[in-house]
């Protein structure tokens, strides 16, 4: 099946205060396909597809595991994925080529200000080139011990918001939210029908679990979790990891 998205208008220019690139990545490194042992129906791409969703979790690293597994559904649906962080942390390269995604074929944004991410995620939305867009808020600093909550200068104000739920609407395409955040805070904004909070462990020397835990659900009742294991990608070597590395840090 071809990816018939267009990315024609998925353009920054240099002051918006951005990057943008797709990770390039050795043909054979993407062979190392670690598959999650257990699927289940209701976590997925499908559903989340025409939402706002947020994930969130104390800390960043935890909230990557499902994440990445939408990442690698999104991409196995010949649907192209960016993903929009700051120039602060990203995710590490081995790990994402570790649960069979796709480098080449994953763009990346690195904000330079934190303000330019909502509207890195705005221009992506608006293209209708992209089948999910995953904003890593979490990747914002705040102190471990306290739960980050938007600023009044968050860079997601509520129109904002609002016009990513229509564009995701219009194009069949999700928004995925990662925030740095305790259960009992409140949701990036009224627009999320989707909060997910979670819990990752290690299962054995070489499996990870996570579990997904509704906090909110408009199109379901809350409450309902889903559980995975998978294979740790840490364990995976990769010989060309330090090369991503410098790729990573080019803006």
């Amino acid at each position: 099946m071809v990816n018939t998205r267009s990315l024609s208008a998925a353009c920054f220019p240099s002051s918006a205060g951005m990057s943008v690139f797709v990770m390039p990545w050795p043909t054979s490194a993407r062979s190392a396909v670690l598959r999650p042992l257990s699927p289940a129906p209701s976590w997925g791409l499908e559903a989340i597809l025409g939402r706002l969703c947020e994930l969130s979790a104390l800390q960043p690293a935890v909230t990557l595991t499902p994440t990445l597994r939408l990442v690698r559904d999104a991409q196995q649906a010949n649907e192209t994925v960016a993903w929009v962080t700051t120039t602060h942390s990203t995710f590490f390269p081995p790990d994402v080529v570790g649960f069979g995604i796709d480098l080449h074929a994953l763009v990346v944004v690195r904000a330079t200000r934190v303000e330019a991410l909502g509207r890195a995620a705005d221009h992506l939305a608006r293209s209708g080139g992209f089948g999910l867009i995953v904003v890593d808020l979490g990747s914002i600093h705040a102190p471990t011990h306290v739960a980050f909550s938007p600023p009044v200068d968050t860079p997601l104000p509520m129109p904002l918001q609002s016009r990513l739920l229509g564009l995701a609407q219009k194009h069949r395409a999700a928004v995925m939210f990662l925030s740095r955040k305790t259960d009992d805070s409140p949701s990036l904004s009224s627009l999320v029908s989707l909060r997910g909070s979670v819990q990752r462990h290690t299962q054995s020397r070489r499996r990870l679990n996570y579990e997904v835990t509704a906090l909110k659900d408009k199109h379901r009742a809350p409450g309902w979790s889903h559980t995975d294991t998978v294979l740790d990608p840490a364990r995976h070597k990769c010989a060309a990891s330090t090369a991503c590395l410098q790729v990573l840090t080019t803006t």
